[in-house]
């Protein structure tokens, strides 16, 4: 007999897709997509449907406690786990005091439980708390500088748009439920305009691809600006009524010109003019951004200057146009609960401190009174996924006690003393939101949990019964879930329990954002911007500029441990291959300032040439470490990671000396 769960992906995902998980005495067997769900419509993406199970089911999982000594990792139980934390977490709270304790939180697990990690430790601490975003930050700040939110159009009002602008973003991989409302739009007769540096699968869905000079996004933003006004399309009486700061905007766009704009950007000027010239003309257009183009120190500044686009042309609160980033996938619920009423700043204490995830190698390494000595990381692999992986290593190597929950031994989880096993959704009850789209989709689960696998509550509230507050955590999933929804539930008119049966669309979400024109910023207008651009620092020694994409088989490192190994897959332009002697499926030596890995040259004659692209994810010990060579610098604004203000060069690999 099969049963068919309803649930949904809680992997860190745009989609946030609808699912049905066939199970069989006890075992899941096959995942499809659930037909109900209005945005990811029964289908899944290969990293799911294909991959996941063996995922959960893989021999290389951890399903039991560990905690590691001289001779090596050694398996425990969970009360000596439990006992082993407990006192490392008493001790250090004791001595040097709970800011020697970081807590980092990542988002391998985009349930909303996963925000009761922070009520535990509110009620521990303060402890010192990982900042900032490796995915968002630098472009969530700057939108909301301008519009005093980050608010998305839903997908579906793409079937409004008679232009799309896919900026920095790659839906063919990263976003596979967005690709069909951009095809039926193309099909009803809206232009499809793609800018990236990089020739990607999106590529294949545009009518015209911009392959600007990586960082120059701002720049081209100011130059479709200036064509805007040269045509004469700007919605003069909107400027007016609903926006602050445009004179001395505007002094910003007349001191350069499209020409000069064109050639920083390596673009032409005839093509940025005719595609300024069909985004205005087009009543309406949407501009969908992505993460890449705000990875830069002035990322934020580049996405304030795209976000003007639409108030120029007058496509702000109007069905089909707008900006759209991400969205907020813990909006729908109230998060008010992970203050306690005891600890926190509720006893008079200091705030917790934050380190930037971007920096956080660097950032441990550097932290007094108290420094760090302690580590909490879940949901997360930093020594993979954040820049300067060497520093991020070399800082977490240095801490007195570790402390990873996980599925299996990640490069992070090497680093740990002990190690506590997850559960993964399957195996656990949740809600999750989507920061790609209004819906929020219930986590029901199919199987009972591998081996001995917990969920993060099941430890906190474990923990917290042995550190003397458990009635602070106390209460089942289901009932946490009710709390954290209950304004949700309320809004929407609908029981829990029909919530648990969705998805449900968020009524807080509107489909237009600003349609009334009210913004929420000091002023209640839209703001523009006033700063100038800060220069890239480019290195004659590293004059090629680094990409590193999303991976296009996993979310991220979340991977088996044999799911992907062997070198990297650099790819390039066949002239910038050929100038330095290198050829098609060499195993070259990519370098930056700051490190070193071996990758295999792809050859594409549409790259550019002053790019190498190389796929994030995967681990540092199988040869898929991107981040040995990126930079831990922090943007101006919105503590984001700066992944692509790595240069890089390519050179074949030193041969060793014989002796």
């Amino acid at each position: 007999m099969t049963n068919r769960i309803t649930t949904t992906c809680a992997r860190d995902c745009w989609d946030a897709c609808g699912m049905v998980v066939d199970v069989r005495q006890g075992r899941a067997v096959s995942l499809d997509g659930h037909p109900d769900h209005p945005i990811t419509r029964g289908f899944l993406c290969t990293k799911s449907r294909s991959g996941y199970l063996k995922r959960v089911y893989s021999s290389e999982r951890i399903t039991r406690p560990m905690v590691k000594g001289k001779g090596g990792w050694r398996k425990i139980d969970w009360a000596e786990a439990m006992d082993r934390a407990a006192g490392a977490l008493a001790g250090f709270r004791e001595k040097p005091g709970p800011l020697s304790v970081l807590y980092y939180q990542g988002a391998g697990n985009m349930g909303v439980l996963r925000l009761l990690g922070f009520r535990f430790f509110d009620r521990y601490g303060p402890v010192t708390l990982a900042s900032g975003s490796l995915c968002d930050g630098a472009g969530l700040s700057g939108l909301k500088r301008s519009f005093g939110a980050a608010m998305p159009h839903s997908p579906e009002d793409l079937a409004n748009s008679n232009l799309i602008m896919i900026w920095g973003r790659n839906p063919a991989v990263t976003n596979v439920h967005l690709v069909p409302f951009i095809k039926a739009a193309r099909r009803r007769g809206a232009l499809v305009v793609l800018v990236d540096p990089v020739e990607s699968r999106t590529a294949t869905l545009a009518d015209v691809h911009l392959r600007l000079r990586p960082g120059t996004d701002g720049l081209l933003a100011l130059g479709m600006i200036k064509g805007l006004m040269e045509a004469g399309l700007v919605d003069w009486g909107f400027l007016r009524e609903h926006t602050s700061g445009f004179e001395s905007f505007r002094e910003i766009v007349d001191a350069i010109t499209l020409e000069e704009v064109a050639v920083r950007c390596g673009l032409s000027a005839p093509l940025i003019r005719d595609v300024a010239r069909r985004y205005g003309e087009a009543r309406p257009a949407s501009i969908l951004l992505g993460m890449g183009g705000q990875h830069y120190a002035d990322g934020a500044v580049s996405y304030r200057l795209v976000g003007a686009l639409p108030v120029l042309a007058g496509y702000v609160g109007v069905p089909g146009g707008g900006v759209s980033f991400s969205g907020s996938s813990t909006g729908a619920f109230d998060k008010g609960i992970l203050r306690t009423e005891e600890g926190g700043i509720h006893e008079g204490r200091p705030e917790a401190r934050s380190l930037p995830k971007p920096a956080i190698g660097r950032a441990i390494l550097s932290a007094e009174n108290p420094p760090v000595r302690m580590a909490w990381i879940a949901g997360a692999n930093p020594v993979a996924q954040s820049p300067s992986s060497f520093r991020v290593h070399k800082a977490l190597s240095q801490l007195d006690y570790v402390i990873v929950a996980d599925a299996f031994l990640t490069d992070t989880a090497d680093l740990a003393d002990l190690f506590l096993p997850v559960s993964t959704f399957l195996e656990r009850e949740d809600l999750v939101g989507s920061y790609g789209h209004p819906y929020v989709g219930p986590v029901n689960p199919a199987i009972a949990p591998v081996g001995e696998s917990r969920s993060d509550l099941e430890i906190f509230q474990d923990l917290a019964d042995r550190l003397g507050f458990g009635e602070v955590m106390a209460g089942s999933a289901r009932e946490w879930l009710e709390r954290l929804s209950a304004s949700l539930c309320s809004a929407a008119g609908i029981s829990f329990e029909e919530l648990m049966a969705g998805p449900i669309r968020n009524p807080a979400v509107p489909t237009v954002p600003f349609a009334d024109r009210v913004f929420p910023t000091p002023t209640g207008r839209y703001e523009f911007i006033d700063l100038l651009f800060q220069p890239m620092h480019r290195s004659r020694r590293y004059p090629l500029r680094l990409i590193s994409p999303k991976p296009s088989r996993t979310i991220l490192s979340d991977s088996t441990p044999r799911g992907r190994s062997g070198p990297a897959v650099a790819h390039c332009h066949t002239r910038t291959a050929s100038k330095r002697g290198l050829s098609e499926g060499q195993v070259v030596e990519v370098r930056s300032r700051k490190g070193s890995i071996k990758a295999r040259l792809n050859l594409e004659p549409d790259q550019r040439r002053d790019i190498v692209v190389v796929e994030s994810g995967g681990w540092l010990k199988h040869g898929r470490g991107v981040n040995l060579l990126t930079d831990d610098s922090v943007s101006f604004q919105g503590e984001g990671a700066c992944y692509f203000e790595t240069g890089v060069n390519l050179k074949e690999p030193e041969r060793k000396k014989e002796d």
